[in-house]
């Protein structure tokens, strides 16, 4: 850890303390406060002692200045995470928030530590295969009856708190704005051709339901061979389920993807295989799943567009957006094959 991490984590280490013996209890005590990974938010796991047995809790904290509501908004998730709980998802579950920035600098949640580990990160050039004793197979179907799951619950009072089903058309109007900060215009107009694409081709929109949006093995904490947790609910929202379906191929599909990350691929199941579970425990085929797939390729152009942008700009460091910004072009190309062969055999 660096020494600016360092100092970092002590000033988390030093507000943490004196929230504890707020909430907590006067006399608590927190330690061992390590900095979570990941390319989104400030997330810290720590300890704290109150007279019982130590526990485990884990602090997210927005970034300075994020809007109420917006995604950056670390109290978003309270009323996701509680909902998705309340409905058998595994989640953690919420102990604290608050939207003002009084003790951390920004809104913030406290939650509970899920045990388990992580799998290799997806977006890591040098990644191998699990090194723990893990049944990839086994805990990919477990998240995929996970996420079966999730799309089972209707779109009503239970969801309360999530705010207004997004459209698709919603949902391509939002990727194309930060698609507009690419650094080339060549990337903006290719991103365009892809855009105009999925608009001529949109499917009929269905039954509103959950949709994650960022539903992949990152963000999941596994055992040997089950899911134990789904994480990383700030950007979920309402709308159309098979988002989160085609999401899910597209982080799995080499063909999205630079030659220089496929070498990293090949550990995890591929987009038939998960398609084939996903189709077993719902009980039936997933209608447009093409068009979503292509959709997602789209999604994760654009915002590697705006991500690089703010990276290469300093203003939120990043080295990983340099690699995936490799894989730009072959997203969007990958996308446009996806539309060429609508539903055909061997789109998968």
């Amino acid at each position: 850890m660096s020494e600016l991490d360092l100092h970092e984590v002590s000033a988390v280490a030093e507000r943490l303390a004196a929230w504890a013996r707020a909430f907590v209890h006067r006399d608590a005590v927190v330690d061992d406060v390590r900095p979570l990974p990941g390319h989104s938010g400030h997330s810290y796991a720590f300890q704290v002692s109150s007279g019982r047995a130590p526990e485990r809790l884990v602090l997210r904290v927005s970034a300075p200045g994020a809007r109420s509501g917006s995604h950056a908004d670390a109290t978003r998730v309270v009323p996701r995470l509680t909902s998705m709980a309340a409905c058998g998802v595994p989640v953690p579950g919420v102990r604290w928030w608050s939207g003002a920035p009084d003790w951390f600098g920004g809104s913030a949640t406290v939650v509970e530590f899920v045990a388990g580990f992580t799998l290799p990160d997806i977006f890591d050039l040098a990644a191998t295969a699990p090194d723990h004793d893990v049944d990839v197979a086994a805990v990919f179907r477990s998240a995929v009856g996970a996420l079966v799951r999730m799309h089972a619950i209707d779109a009503g009072p239970r969801l309360s708190g999530w705010g207004r089903a997004k459209s698709l058309a919603d949902v391509v109007d939002a990727s194309t704005r930060p698609l507009q900060t690419a650094p080339d215009r060549a990337w903006i107009d290719h991103g365009l051709r892809v855009r105009d694409a999925l608009l001529r081709e949109m499917p009929p929109e269905r039954a509103p339901g959950v949709v994650h949006n960022d539903f992949y093995s990152n963000n999941w904490i596994v055992g040997p061979s089950e899911l134990h947790g789904v994480l990383d609910w700030e950007s979920s929202f309402l709308g159309q389920r098979t988002m989160d379906v085609g999401w899910l191929c597209m982080i799995y599909d080499p063909a999205s993807w630079s030659p220089i990350r496929r070498p990293a691929m090949g550990w995890h199941p591929t987009p038939a295989e998960l398609v084939g579970w996903y189709e077993e425990l719902s009980g039936g085929p997933v209608p447009d799943l093409t068009w979503f797939r292509a959709l997602a390729g789209y999604r994760l152009a654009c915002g590697t567009a705006y991500y690089l942008d703010l990276h290469r700009r300093g203003r939120r460091h990043d080295p990983m957006w340099e690699d995936a910004g490799q894989s730009f072009p072959h997203l969007l190309d990958r996308a446009l094959e996806l539309l060429s062969k609508g539903d055909a055999d061997g789109a998968i």
